[in-house]
């Protein structure tokens, strides 16, 4: 098992200390919800190479008239 930490500042910590009181939670468990949450609806990375497109790409010009 690991552990992750992070800072916040005292206004944001106030912030999710309340909440998850109000959610009869403690800090560990919301941490631990929020990450696993955002680990499953990331992509995936692709362990494949892929070749860059060589096509230009297009370009603006704005011209005053």
């Amino acid at each position: 098992m690991k552990t992750v930490g992070t800072k916040l500042d005292n206004s944001e910590y106030d912030i999710f200390e309340y909440c998850c009181a109000e959610r009869g939670l403690t800090k560990s468990e919301q941490l631990r919800t929020l990450i696993k949450g955002f680990v499953d609806e990331e992509p995936k990375i692709e362990t494949t190479t892929q070749k860059l497109d060589d096509t230009p790409q297009p370009q603006i010009t704005i011209v005053d008239v």
